[in-house]
């Protein structure tokens, strides 16, 4: 049998092996002469003590793999994290991370143990690569950085910060992101508030990130005048109870080329209308928004409704620019521990994957669409028997149908629907769009048909380009929770979704 992976040239070899642990990718060479000099010549090292017996271990293999290369063969990403008490570590992290530093280092990420928290210190010679573009920093704690030092990052494009504490809270965030002028990609997550606000310079000298594309923001440690450029903005309000970061927006800055917003209130104690009253005096800020995600555990009681105001103006955003606006209630729960809640999810899907429940699209090339599996289409058609009916299929009709689907078709005519009227207890109205993004759908059917399914709980029916408003006789179904209509004609989406 031929040996054809052997044959490939080294550097098609070297990118397969980027992909694994540079543990695996060392015991490569035990394979034959051919693959004995190939993993040291990998760009990528991967060190998790996850695959090693201990920290001791790790250090040891780490040191060797780093003295071993050439000097002349630069490192374009360096992942180092564990999880073990790392007593002791602070010299040799000082050491791996000037050599990589050395050797055109362009992607690092760095983790340590989370306990104790401020056991490793960043070697500050990091903030002055100059061909740096990703820094992600995990536990770890940035000392204090002189008003002489000058931070220098000129190609960084990515910075994350999570549960990073800054030892001097004056103005180390703002130097430090303002010496970042390209950046495009800002997260700043569980890291520690700072301790004044009257530490700050004012809000009107503060100056934007010019390049800023996606900021997510969970703890809100610099003023909202620095991300003011971003077109991507998340914001989490976990501790504004404890944090008086509501104050920064009394000043608040126009974020002219915002579109996205993603605001997070689940774990928050404000009276829910309040928070809702917080939220429109902000919007005015924010002219070209048009997409509003909200993610709320609350429902709007009764009581509250004394602190409702109507506002005396509509935000330009809510009346001339928004598609898309979704509230989401319960749908994500707060996790409180070691793990934050997107690597939770990531393990959860990973799960998924691994267990043939869902799977990659075979036209995806980039990891990114994902449908359920064929198998699991099938179980679910099966097992849900007589409650779900997809219209197609032309199967036998019951009256106790619950859940009904179809796929659209450039005329849907109310002659194909009109068998809904037989489902009286129906709970889902499912629309399946195709490629094509101008379908039409009969007027009949949201006229007469939709009012009489007074069960129904949810509906969705995008891309009918005729569709541009709703009949009166929605507002009828009391029952009705989620709503789902695309108005392609103008440009607009509208997305809701409530517990009414």
């Amino acid at each position: 049998m031929t040996d054809r992976i052997s044959e490939l040239p080294d550097p098609i070899l070297c990118h397969i092996l980027s992909f694994l642990p540079t543990k695996f990718v060392a015991t490569t060479s035990i394979l034959s002469k051919r693959w004995k000099p190939v993993w040291l010549s990998v760009q990528t090292l991967d060190f998790d003590d996850k695959t090693f017996k201990g920290l001791d271990s790790l250090l040891h293999i780490m040191h060797s793999t780093i003295f071993l290369r050439d000097i002349t063969l630069p490192i374009h990403s360096f992942r180092f994290q564990w999880n073990k008490y790392p007593s002791g570590v602070q010299q040799d992290v000082n050491q791996i991370v000037n050599f990589v530093l050395q050797r055109r280092i362009q992607n690092l990420y760095l983790r340590p143990s989370k306990y104790p928290f401020d056991a490793i210190e960043l070697p500050l010679t990091i903030l002055k690569c100059t061909t740096l573009k990703v820094l992600k920093l995990k536990n770890i704690t940035v000392g204090n950085i002189s008003q002489n030092m000058d931070i220098h990052l000129p190609i960084l494009k990515t910075f994350h910060l999570n549960k990073v504490r800054f030892v001097c809270h004056d103005d180390n965030i703002e130097k430090l992101l303002l010496g970042c002028p390209i950046l495009e990609d800002l997260a700043i997550k569980n890291t520690c508030p700072l301790k004044d606000l009257n530490h700050l310079p004012s809000l009107a000298t503060l100056k934007a990130l010019p390049n800023l594309i996606k900021a997510r923001i969970r703890e809100f440690d610099i003023p909202m005048t620095m991300i003011s450029k971003a077109k991507i903005l998340h914001l989490d309000l976990k501790i504004v109870t404890c944090h008086p970061w509501h104050h920064l927006f009394q000043t608040t800055p126009m974020f002219q080329s915002l579109t996205h917003l993603e605001i997070n209130f689940k774990v928050i104690d404000w009276n829910v209308v309040l928070r809702w009253i917080w939220l429109l005096r902000r919007l005015k800020y924010f002219p070209k928004l048009q997409n509003l995600i909200i993610q709320d555990t609350k429902a709007p009681e009764d009581r509250n409704k004394k602190y409702w105001e109507v506002p005396p103006i509509v935000p330009e955003c809510l009346s001339s620019q928004l598609k898309t606006c979704c509230i989401t209630e319960g749908f994500l729960e707060h996790f409180e521990g070691e793990k934050d809640m997107e690597e939770v999810g990531d393990e959860c899907f990973a799960e998924l994957l691994s267990r043939s429940l869902i799977q990659q699209m075979h036209d995806d090339f980039r990891g990114q669409k994902f449908v359920m599996h064929d198998h699991v289409n099938d179980l679910a058609t099966v097992v849900s028997g007589k409650s779900c009916y997809r219209l197609e299929y032309g199967c036998d009709t019951f009256e106790n149908v619950r859940h009904l689907s179809y796929n659209q078709e450039f005329y849907d005519i109310f002659k194909k629907l009109k068998i809904c009227y037989k489902f009286k207890c129906l709970r889902s109205f499912i629309s399946i769009g195709c490629w094509r993004d101008e379908n039409y759908l009969f007027r009949k059917v949201l006229d007469d048909l939709l009012p009489t399914l007074g069960k129904l709980r949810m509906s969705s029916s995008s891309k009918y380009k005729n569709i541009t408003m709703l009949p009166d006789s929605i507002g009828n179904l009391v029952q009705l929770r989620y709503l789902v209509y695309e108005k392609v004609q103008h440009g607009n989406l509208v997305y809701f979704e409530t517990s009414l």
